[in-house]
């Protein structure tokens, strides 16, 4: 008894774990930093939505009942992914006014890295230095590192609109319903 006393220590059960506010536990990983909140209108289209849990106070945004004219300086293919990327979320009613910023972002830099792209097939992946003694080198293009550079937020901005084939698969449209073919129905 004397030994217990001097030697325990106070035990943390897993109720004092999950009430920790940086990390979560999993089993099979362990400790995790906890990501974003999933907002609740996306759970719904992911079939997840569970109402007990579900936050009634979470602040909605307006959604847009149609697609904006982009900004000016999006031109090109960057103007043709806008389109493309509104009509996505308006099909599944997830374009929001407060998204705008968010998603002229992707836009610009979808626009940066086409660019850049379309730099480095004329001017090829290396550049020629010549330092002051005559000597000359080759370096990587500065266009490759904002070309890859543009991709990584293309890619960041993607997942969470949706865009990108594993964010994709999270969120599903609602299901639309087929009118029947008068034919098919006396058949």
């Amino acid at each position: 008894d004397l030994h217990r006393r001097r030697h325990s220590f106070p035990t943390r059960r897993s109720s004092d774990l999950s009430t920790s506010h940086d990390f979560k536990f999993r089993p099979e990983r362990g400790f995790i930093m906890k990501g974003r909140k999933t907002p609740t209108k996306i759970k719904k289209l992911q079939g997840t939505l569970n109402v007990t849990r579900a936050n009634p106070d979470e602040v909605e945004f307006k959604t847009l009942d149609g697609i904006p004219n982009p900004p000016d300086d999006i031109t090109g293919k960057a103007r043709d992914q806008w389109f493309i990327s509104c009509e996505q979320l308006l099909a599944v009613g997830l374009l929001r006014e407060v998204d705008l910023p968010q998603l002229i972002m992707y836009c610009r830099n979808y626009q940066i890295q086409e660019d850049c792209a379309a730099k480095i097939a004329v001017d090829g992946l290396t550049t020629i230095i010549t330092n002051k003694g005559g000597g000359s080198y080759s370096v990587p293009s500065p266009y490759f590192k904002m070309m890859n550079e543009a991709g990584a937020v293309i890619s960041r901005i993607a997942a969470r609109f949706g865009f990108d084939p594993v964010s994709s698969s999270n969120v599903s449209a609602p299901k639309q319903h087929k009118e029947k073919d008068p034919m098919e129905a006396a058949a």
